[in-house]
């Protein structure tokens, strides 16, 4: 993502602030629930997490990908991405 700031805000018709923003909080929502997930692991199981978080994930990145607007790219990649 770092790479690609400026064709980003040129594509979604936003600032490079508000891009830094999201990929700021995609740094933050991962590390949070990194201790969650090992706690997750136990309780559901390694492979089914995996197999969770890769859907998720898949799910976050098709939402990037397509995303219109800044707020559509928060979602996908900023919350989604995070949390898978």
């Amino acid at each position: 993502m770092n790479v690609s700031i400026s064709q980003v805000v040129a594509d979604l018709n936003t600032t490079v602030s508000t891009i830094q923003m999201i990929m700021a909080f995609y740094t933050l929502i991962t590390a949070a629930f990194m201790l969650l997930s090992t706690k997750l692991q136990d309780i559901v199981g390694k492979k089914r997490l995996f197999l969770i978080g890769a859907v998720l994930y898949g799910i976050g990145t098709f939402i990037a990908a397509i995303s219109q607007s800044d707020t559509m790219l928060f979602i996908g990649w900023a919350v989604i991405e995070g949390l898978a």
